[in-house]
Protein backbone atom coordinates (compact mmCIF):
# COMPACT_ATOMS: atom_id res chain seq x y z
CA UNK A 1 0.00 0.00 0.00
CA UNK A 2 2.60 2.40 0.62
CA UNK A 3 4.79 1.65 -2.50
CA UNK A 4 1.23 2.33 -4.36
CA UNK A 5 1.22 5.90 -2.43
CA UNK A 6 4.81 6.32 -3.82
CA UNK A 7 3.82 5.45 -7.22
CA UNK A 8 0.95 7.94 -7.47
CA UNK A 9 2.46 10.87 -5.90
CA UNK A 10 5.15 10.32 -8.94
CA UNK A 11 2.45 10.37 -11.57
CA UNK A 12 0.65 13.72 -10.20
CA UNK A 13 4.08 15.23 -10.06
CA UNK A 14 5.16 14.10 -13.70
CA UNK A 15 1.33 15.65 -15.06
CA UNK A 16 2.73 18.85 -13.56
CA UNK A 17 5.57 18.76 -15.44
CA UNK A 18 3.50 18.08 -18.85
CA UNK A 19 1.21 21.27 -17.72
CA UNK A 20 4.46 23.15 -17.46
CA UNK A 21 6.09 22.08 -20.74
CA UNK A 22 2.60 22.55 -22.69
CA UNK A 23 2.31 26.47 -21.27
CA UNK A 24 5.69 28.00 -21.39
CA UNK A 25 7.00 25.05 -24.39
CA UNK A 26 10.65 25.82 -22.74
CA UNK A 27 12.14 22.34 -22.98
CA UNK A 28 10.70 20.80 -26.37
CA UNK A 29 9.14 22.03 -29.86
CA UNK A 30 7.21 19.25 -29.97
CA UNK A 31 4.90 19.26 -26.75
CA UNK A 32 3.11 15.71 -28.18
CA UNK A 33 6.32 13.88 -28.40
CA UNK A 34 6.88 15.22 -24.81
CA UNK A 35 3.33 13.46 -23.65
CA UNK A 36 4.69 10.70 -25.60
CA UNK A 37 7.53 10.15 -23.79
CA UNK A 38 6.48 10.76 -20.60
CA UNK A 39 3.22 8.70 -20.52
CA UNK A 40 5.95 5.95 -22.01
CA UNK A 41 8.13 6.48 -18.71
CA UNK A 42 4.69 5.99 -16.93
CA UNK A 43 3.59 2.81 -18.31
CA UNK A 44 6.85 1.25 -17.61
CA UNK A 45 7.07 2.32 -14.23
CA UNK A 46 4.18 0.77 -13.46
CA UNK A 47 4.89 -2.75 -15.00
CA UNK A 48 8.21 -2.64 -13.45
CA UNK A 49 5.97 -2.02 -10.03
CA UNK A 50 4.01 -4.84 -11.01
CA UNK A 51 6.52 -7.25 -11.93
CA UNK A 52 8.29 -6.38 -8.45
CA UNK A 53 5.38 -6.92 -6.80
CA UNK A 54 4.76 -10.62 -8.10
CA UNK A 55 8.15 -11.18 -8.05
CA UNK A 56 7.91 -9.93 -3.74
CA UNK A 57 4.92 -11.87 -3.45
CA UNK A 58 6.49 -14.76 -4.98
CA UNK A 59 9.83 -14.80 -2.46
CA UNK A 60 7.77 -13.93 0.69
CA UNK A 61 6.14 -17.54 0.17
CA UNK A 62 9.61 -18.63 0.62
CA UNK A 63 10.00 -20.30 4.04
CA UNK A 64 13.51 -20.48 5.96
CA UNK A 65 14.62 -23.99 5.76
CA UNK A 66 17.26 -25.35 8.20
CA UNK A 67 19.85 -27.75 6.08
CA UNK A 68 19.80 -31.05 7.03
CA UNK A 69 22.74 -31.61 4.42
CA UNK A 70 25.75 -30.19 5.85
CA UNK A 71 28.10 -33.10 5.89
CA UNK A 72 27.27 -34.58 2.83
CA UNK A 73 29.84 -34.92 0.05
CA UNK A 74 27.83 -33.87 -2.64
CA UNK A 75 26.45 -30.93 -0.90
CA UNK A 76 29.97 -29.39 0.45
CA UNK A 77 30.84 -29.35 -3.13
CA UNK A 78 28.02 -26.30 -4.04
CA UNK A 79 28.71 -23.12 -3.41
CA UNK A 80 26.50 -20.56 -0.78
CA UNK A 81 23.04 -20.30 -4.09
CA UNK A 82 23.52 -23.94 -5.23
CA UNK A 83 23.47 -25.12 -1.42
CA UNK A 84 20.35 -22.69 -0.62
CA UNK A 85 18.88 -24.15 -3.92
CA UNK A 86 19.32 -27.71 -2.81
CA UNK A 87 18.16 -26.98 0.69
CA UNK A 88 14.79 -25.54 -0.42
CA UNK A 89 14.09 -28.60 -2.94
CA UNK A 90 15.25 -30.46 -0.61
CA UNK A 91 12.33 -29.25 1.84
CA UNK A 92 10.08 -29.72 -1.02
CA UNK A 93 10.85 -33.63 -1.57
CA UNK A 94 10.68 -34.53 1.92
CA UNK A 95 7.35 -32.45 2.78
CA UNK A 96 5.24 -33.22 -0.30
CA UNK A 97 5.49 -29.79 -1.14
CA UNK A 98 4.10 -28.52 -5.11
CA UNK A 99 4.61 -25.47 -6.63
CA UNK A 100 7.60 -24.42 -4.09
CA UNK A 101 9.49 -21.22 -4.57
CA UNK A 102 12.99 -21.04 -4.38
CA UNK A 103 15.63 -18.19 -4.52
CA UNK A 104 17.47 -18.99 -7.37
CA UNK A 105 16.17 -17.73 -10.66
CA UNK A 106 19.40 -19.80 -12.38
CA UNK A 107 17.83 -23.12 -14.42
CA UNK A 108 21.18 -24.32 -14.02
CA UNK A 109 21.97 -23.72 -10.53
CA UNK A 110 18.42 -25.63 -10.12
CA UNK A 111 20.00 -28.27 -11.90
CA UNK A 112 23.08 -28.77 -10.58
CA UNK A 113 21.14 -28.75 -6.65
CA UNK A 114 18.92 -31.52 -7.81
CA UNK A 115 21.90 -33.73 -9.06
CA UNK A 116 23.61 -33.04 -5.64
CA UNK A 117 20.60 -34.09 -4.13
CA UNK A 118 20.38 -37.56 -5.77
CA UNK A 119 23.91 -38.32 -5.11
CA UNK A 120 23.64 -37.73 -1.37
CA UNK A 121 20.35 -39.18 -0.94
CA UNK A 122 19.65 -43.25 -1.79
CA UNK A 123 16.49 -43.27 0.06
CA UNK A 124 14.22 -40.92 -1.48
CA UNK A 125 11.98 -43.60 -3.12
CA UNK A 126 9.10 -41.56 -3.37
CA UNK A 127 10.02 -39.43 -6.30
CA UNK A 128 11.19 -39.54 -9.75
CA UNK A 129 12.55 -36.11 -11.20
CA UNK A 130 11.17 -32.57 -10.71
CA UNK A 131 8.99 -29.90 -13.06
CA UNK A 132 9.27 -26.15 -12.27
CA UNK A 133 7.46 -23.25 -13.48
CA UNK A 134 9.39 -20.07 -14.62
CA UNK A 135 8.46 -16.39 -14.20
CA UNK A 136 9.42 -14.16 -17.06
CA UNK A 137 10.40 -10.77 -18.23
CA UNK A 138 8.21 -8.89 -20.58
CA UNK A 139 11.15 -10.26 -23.20
CA UNK A 140 10.62 -13.67 -22.04
CA UNK A 141 14.46 -13.87 -21.38
CA UNK A 142 15.02 -12.88 -17.73
CA UNK A 143 13.89 -15.41 -15.42
CA UNK A 144 11.91 -13.19 -12.48
CA UNK A 145 10.90 -16.20 -10.37
CA UNK A 146 10.96 -20.19 -10.28
CA UNK A 147 8.10 -22.69 -8.37
CA UNK A 148 9.33 -26.48 -7.90
CA UNK A 149 7.37 -28.97 -7.68
CA UNK A 150 8.83 -32.77 -7.33
CA UNK A 151 7.61 -35.66 -9.08
CA UNK A 152 6.20 -37.60 -6.88
CA UNK A 153 5.25 -41.13 -7.32
CA UNK A 154 3.39 -41.79 -4.74
CA UNK A 155 0.83 -40.24 -1.84
CA UNK A 156 2.34 -39.06 1.79
CA UNK A 157 0.59 -42.02 2.64
CA UNK A 158 1.86 -44.55 1.06
CA UNK A 159 5.26 -43.50 1.34
CA UNK A 160 4.81 -43.90 4.88
CA UNK A 161 3.59 -47.48 4.52
CA UNK A 162 6.51 -48.03 2.66
CA UNK A 163 8.73 -46.67 4.70
CA UNK A 164 7.70 -48.86 7.86
CA UNK A 165 8.05 -52.02 5.54
CA UNK A 166 11.92 -50.66 4.61
CA UNK A 167 12.62 -50.13 7.79
CA UNK A 168 11.64 -53.43 9.16
CA UNK A 169 13.93 -55.00 6.53
CA UNK A 170 16.84 -52.36 7.43
CA UNK A 171 16.50 -53.11 11.16
CA UNK A 172 16.35 -57.06 10.52
CA UNK A 173 19.96 -56.47 7.81
CA UNK A 174 21.66 -54.73 10.06
CA UNK A 175 21.27 -56.67 13.15
CA UNK A 176 24.27 -57.36 15.14
CA UNK A 177 25.84 -54.45 13.13
CA UNK A 178 27.21 -52.60 15.99
CA UNK A 179 29.62 -55.12 17.21
CA UNK A 180 31.91 -53.60 13.52
CA UNK A 181 34.97 -52.55 14.03
CA UNK A 182 35.61 -49.88 12.31
CA UNK A 183 34.40 -48.22 8.18
CA UNK A 184 36.49 -51.27 6.85
CA UNK A 185 34.19 -53.61 8.87
CA UNK A 186 31.22 -51.77 7.57
CA UNK A 187 31.69 -50.99 4.15
CA UNK A 188 32.66 -54.90 3.56
CA UNK A 189 29.41 -55.84 5.79
CA UNK A 190 27.13 -53.93 3.65
CA UNK A 191 29.37 -54.90 0.37
CA UNK A 192 28.14 -58.45 1.33
CA UNK A 193 24.89 -57.82 2.61
CA UNK A 194 23.73 -56.38 -0.85
CA UNK A 195 25.11 -59.03 -2.96
CA UNK A 196 23.84 -62.07 -0.48
CA UNK A 197 20.60 -60.81 -0.39
CA UNK A 198 19.76 -58.99 -3.98
CA UNK A 199 19.62 -60.47 -7.53
CA UNK A 200 20.78 -58.17 -10.02
CA UNK A 201 17.64 -58.30 -12.59
CA UNK A 202 17.33 -55.74 -15.51
CA UNK A 203 13.45 -56.02 -15.25
CA UNK A 204 13.00 -55.48 -11.80
CA UNK A 205 10.32 -53.03 -10.55
CA UNK A 206 11.44 -50.27 -9.11
CA UNK A 207 14.99 -50.90 -9.96
CA UNK A 208 15.95 -47.38 -10.05
CA UNK A 209 15.06 -46.73 -5.67
CA UNK A 210 15.74 -48.66 -2.96
CA UNK A 211 12.32 -49.93 -3.01
CA UNK A 212 13.42 -52.60 -5.41
CA UNK A 213 16.27 -53.76 -3.22
CA UNK A 214 14.86 -53.99 0.51
CA UNK A 215 11.14 -54.83 -0.91
CA UNK A 216 11.63 -57.00 -3.75
CA UNK A 217 15.01 -58.37 -3.25
CA UNK A 218 16.02 -57.29 -6.85
CA UNK A 219 17.32 -54.36 -8.49
CA UNK A 220 20.21 -52.78 -11.52
CA UNK A 221 22.63 -50.33 -10.63
CA UNK A 222 21.09 -47.51 -9.55
CA UNK A 223 19.21 -49.93 -6.75
CA UNK A 224 22.22 -50.95 -5.46
CA UNK A 225 24.05 -47.92 -5.28
CA UNK A 226 20.91 -46.08 -3.51
CA UNK A 227 21.19 -49.08 -0.85
CA UNK A 228 24.43 -49.02 -0.40
CA UNK A 229 24.27 -45.37 0.48
CA UNK A 230 21.32 -46.12 2.75
CA UNK A 231 22.51 -48.35 4.89
CA UNK A 232 25.89 -47.02 5.05
CA UNK A 233 24.69 -44.12 6.32
CA UNK A 234 22.29 -45.76 8.80
CA UNK A 235 26.07 -47.44 10.16
CA UNK A 236 27.80 -43.94 10.38
CA UNK A 237 29.78 -43.89 7.11
CA UNK A 238 29.29 -41.15 4.56
CA UNK A 239 28.87 -42.45 1.19
CA UNK A 240 27.98 -40.70 -1.90
CA UNK A 241 26.07 -41.80 -5.45
CA UNK A 242 28.24 -41.51 -8.44
CA UNK A 243 27.19 -41.97 -11.82
CA UNK A 244 28.95 -42.67 -15.10
CA UNK A 245 29.73 -45.24 -17.95
CA UNK A 246 30.53 -49.10 -17.78
CA UNK A 247 30.64 -51.53 -20.14
CA UNK A 248 28.86 -48.57 -22.78
CA UNK A 249 26.48 -48.38 -20.64
CA UNK A 250 25.33 -45.77 -17.97
CA UNK A 251 26.13 -46.96 -14.51
CA UNK A 252 25.92 -46.19 -10.95
CA UNK A 253 28.43 -46.98 -7.74
CA UNK A 254 29.82 -45.31 -4.64
CA UNK A 255 32.17 -42.84 -3.56
CA UNK A 256 32.90 -44.12 0.39
CA UNK A 257 34.94 -42.53 2.62
CA UNK A 258 36.33 -45.01 4.81
CA UNK A 259 38.96 -44.06 7.90
CA UNK A 260 38.97 -40.76 6.53
CA UNK A 261 39.97 -41.48 2.92
CA UNK A 262 37.79 -42.33 -0.43
CA UNK A 263 37.55 -45.44 -2.12
CA UNK A 264 34.87 -46.19 -4.64
CA UNK A 265 33.32 -49.40 -4.41
CA UNK A 266 30.44 -50.96 -6.73
CA UNK A 267 28.56 -53.37 -5.26
CA UNK A 268 27.26 -54.17 -8.78
CA UNK A 269 30.37 -55.08 -10.13
CA UNK A 270 30.74 -57.19 -6.59
CA UNK A 271 27.80 -59.42 -7.80
CA UNK A 272 28.99 -62.54 -9.03
CA UNK A 273 28.39 -66.07 -10.26
CA UNK A 274 30.00 -69.05 -11.50
CA UNK A 275 29.66 -72.80 -12.52
CA UNK A 276 30.13 -75.44 -9.89
CA UNK A 277 31.14 -78.93 -10.97
CA UNK A 278 27.45 -79.44 -11.20
CA UNK A 279 27.04 -76.82 -14.03
CA UNK A 280 24.81 -74.68 -12.08
CA UNK A 281 25.07 -70.70 -11.48
CA UNK A 282 26.44 -70.10 -7.89
CA UNK A 283 25.90 -66.46 -6.67
CA UNK A 284 29.52 -65.32 -5.51
CA UNK A 285 30.92 -61.85 -4.11
CA UNK A 286 33.76 -60.44 -6.08
CA UNK A 287 35.59 -58.34 -3.47
CA UNK A 288 37.76 -56.45 -6.60
CA UNK A 289 35.68 -53.72 -6.42
CA UNK A 290 35.65 -53.15 -2.99
CA UNK A 291 37.09 -50.04 -1.13
CA UNK A 292 39.09 -49.57 -4.70
CA UNK A 293 41.20 -45.85 -6.08
CA UNK A 294 40.43 -44.13 -9.06
CA UNK A 295 43.29 -45.25 -10.97
CA UNK A 296 41.48 -49.13 -10.58
CA UNK A 297 37.76 -47.61 -11.34
CA UNK A 298 38.90 -45.88 -14.28
CA UNK A 299 40.27 -48.91 -15.75
CA UNK A 300 36.60 -49.87 -16.18
CA UNK A 301 34.11 -47.09 -15.14
CA UNK A 302 34.17 -43.42 -16.77
CA UNK A 303 32.93 -40.51 -14.37
CA UNK A 304 30.57 -38.34 -14.95
CA UNK A 305 29.47 -35.96 -12.27
CA UNK A 306 28.33 -32.45 -12.43
CA UNK A 307 30.84 -32.02 -9.37
CA UNK A 308 33.97 -32.40 -8.74
CA UNK A 309 35.13 -35.94 -7.28
CA UNK A 310 38.11 -36.26 -4.39
CA UNK A 311 41.02 -38.62 -6.17
CA UNK A 312 41.31 -41.99 -4.44
CA UNK A 313 44.95 -43.08 -3.41
CA UNK A 314 44.56 -44.47 -0.74
CA UNK A 315 44.58 -48.28 -0.56
CA UNK A 316 44.73 -49.23 3.18
CA UNK A 317 41.28 -50.35 3.37
CA UNK A 318 41.13 -52.07 0.19
CA UNK A 319 39.96 -55.93 0.69
CA UNK A 320 42.90 -57.33 -0.22
CA UNK A 321 45.24 -55.51 1.99
CA UNK A 322 43.05 -55.67 4.86
CA UNK A 323 43.11 -59.25 4.42
CA UNK A 324 46.51 -60.18 3.85
CA UNK A 325 45.51 -61.15 0.12
CA UNK A 326 47.98 -58.64 -1.47
CA UNK A 327 50.97 -60.33 -2.94
CA UNK A 328 53.77 -57.54 -4.67
CA UNK A 329 56.73 -60.84 -5.13
CA UNK A 330 56.51 -63.89 -5.83
CA UNK A 331 56.06 -66.51 -2.61
CA UNK A 332 55.07 -69.74 -4.04
CA UNK A 333 54.71 -71.44 -0.60
CA UNK A 334 53.01 -68.16 1.03
CA UNK A 335 50.46 -67.89 -1.64
CA UNK A 336 49.82 -71.57 -1.83
CA UNK A 337 49.40 -71.96 1.86
CA UNK A 338 47.22 -68.55 1.71
CA UNK A 339 45.06 -70.79 -0.94
CA UNK A 340 44.64 -73.87 1.14
CA UNK A 341 43.40 -72.56 4.23
CA UNK A 342 40.85 -70.09 2.22
CA UNK A 343 39.92 -72.65 -0.18
CA UNK A 344 39.65 -75.21 2.52
CA UNK A 345 37.65 -73.53 4.82
CA UNK A 346 34.04 -72.56 5.37
CA UNK A 347 34.43 -70.27 2.57
CA UNK A 348 35.41 -72.25 0.04
CA UNK A 349 36.86 -69.91 -2.03
CA UNK A 350 40.14 -68.16 -2.17
CA UNK A 351 41.21 -64.88 -3.89
CA UNK A 352 44.13 -62.98 -4.17
CA UNK A 353 45.72 -59.99 -5.72
CA UNK A 354 49.11 -59.47 -7.48
CA UNK A 355 51.13 -56.19 -7.49
CA UNK A 356 51.80 -56.52 -11.55
CA UNK A 357 50.19 -58.73 -14.43
CA UNK A 358 53.49 -60.63 -14.99
CA UNK A 359 52.63 -62.02 -10.99
CA UNK A 360 49.28 -62.86 -11.61
CA UNK A 361 50.54 -65.36 -14.89
CA UNK A 362 53.02 -66.53 -13.35
CA UNK A 363 50.60 -67.66 -10.14
CA UNK A 364 48.42 -69.12 -12.76
CA UNK A 365 50.60 -70.62 -14.34
CA UNK A 366 51.98 -72.58 -11.46
CA UNK A 367 49.08 -73.75 -9.28
CA UNK A 368 46.76 -74.25 -12.52
CA UNK A 369 48.27 -75.09 -15.75
CA UNK A 370 50.74 -77.36 -13.43
CA UNK A 371 48.68 -78.44 -11.26
CA UNK A 372 50.36 -76.96 -7.99
CA UNK A 373 47.54 -76.17 -6.63
CA UNK A 374 46.60 -79.74 -5.76
CA UNK A 375 49.63 -79.54 -3.53
CA UNK A 376 47.68 -77.96 -1.26
CA UNK A 377 44.13 -79.23 -1.78
CA UNK A 378 44.30 -82.76 -0.53
CA UNK A 379 41.37 -84.97 -1.37
CA UNK A 380 40.07 -81.73 -3.80
CA UNK A 381 39.69 -82.94 -7.05
CA UNK A 382 37.46 -80.35 -8.98
CA UNK A 383 37.38 -76.72 -8.43
CA UNK A 384 36.75 -73.32 -10.62
CA UNK A 385 38.67 -69.88 -11.03
CA UNK A 386 38.40 -66.95 -12.75
CA UNK A 387 40.84 -64.06 -13.17
CA UNK A 388 39.67 -60.47 -13.24
CA UNK A 389 42.69 -59.00 -15.06
CA UNK A 390 41.81 -54.99 -14.63
CA UNK A 391 42.66 -56.13 -11.25
CA UNK A 392 45.24 -58.87 -11.33
CA UNK A 393 43.07 -60.93 -9.39
CA UNK A 394 42.78 -64.79 -8.92
CA UNK A 395 39.60 -66.28 -7.41
CA UNK A 396 39.55 -70.18 -6.92
CA UNK A 397 36.22 -71.74 -5.52
CA UNK A 398 35.09 -75.68 -4.99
Amino acid sequence: MKKGKILLTIFALSMLTLSALMLFGAYSDNPISSIKDVTSTIKEDVVEYQRQLQRDQILGEITEVESLSTDRYAYSCLNDEEKLAYDQMLDAIVNFKKDAPVTTTDLEVLKKAYEAIKADYGGLFWFTGYSYVTYFEDDNVTVMAIKVTPQFTMSEEEKNRKQAEIDGVVDEWLAGSEALADDYEKTKFVYELLINNVDYNAYSMENQNIISVFLNKSTVCQGYACAAQYLLEKLGVKSTIVTGVANDEPHAWNLVQVNGAYYYMDVTWGNSRYRNGDNEAVKHVGYEYLNITTEDILKTHTIDQTFELPECVSNADNYYIRESLYFTDWYPELIGNTIQADLMSDKKEATIRFASSDLLNRAKSYYLDQYHVYDYLSGVDHMSYYVTEDMNTLTLLR
